[in-house]
């Protein structure tokens, strides 16, 4: 398989299980809404740490006007392959293993603890819609990306936490830019290091 195929065999086994995440919500007599935004008293978007980013609940149950529930949706099985060494665009080594595409732990090299992360943030921004003015598909998702942890720096390494929500793999790849933007020389994806 490809980079890209595998990437695209990953978001598929998440969405169909969010998918399946929507559709026992509304067995369960509450209409769902998918993707809804953390949002504070006066509608504007919740942000918080380091980054100042908000966030994306997975999905929320309404019934008689009101929210009910809300409901996570968390990987349950992880695609299976060998790690793949590979140079992404600018020359940088990649390493890319087994993840969860609402769990996805990447390790970036060479990042200084004092970057201001504008081409991290920017990156955020286009994918996490913060004006929800992308669309609903017919499953009701929207394309966008749900979560990024505060950066994690120990030695040379600085590491994230990402849920990449319904984005598609575009969203994924142009991570992976913004992170050779702000200094990365290395990128290791997922938890399967040997190296």
């Amino acid at each position: 398989m490809t980079v890209g195929q595998l990437l695209d065999a990953i978001r598929n086994r998440y969405l169909k299980q969010f998918c399946r995440c929507i559709a026992e919500v509304q067995k369960a007599g509450m209409e769902p809404m998918a993707e809804a935004a953390y949002r504070d008293e006066d509608g504007g978007l919740a942000r918080e740490g380091v980054l100042s980013l908000p966030m994306r609940l997975d999905i929320v149950g309404f019934a008689e006007g009101e929210a009910k529930g809300t409901f996570r949706v968390d990987s349950d099985s992880m695609l299976s392959f060998e790690p793949i060494d590979f140079e992404w665009s600018g020359g940088l080594p990649t390493r890319l293993a087994p993840f969860h595409w609402d769990g996805c732990h990447i390790r970036a090299a060479g990042i200084r603890q004092e970057t201001n992360w504008a081409h991290v943030r920017g990156w955020f921004d286009r994918w996490f819609d913060g004006e929800d003015s992308r669309q609903p598909d017919g499953d009701g998702l929207c394309g966008v990306i749900h979560f990024l942890s505060d950066p994690e720096h120990d030695g040379g390494t600085t590491s994230f936490e990402v849920d990449f929500g319904s984005a598609p793999e575009e969203a994924f790849e142009e991570f992976l830019d913004a992170l050779r933007d702000s200094g990365a020389t290395r990128i290791e994806i997922g938890y399967n290091h040997d190296g």
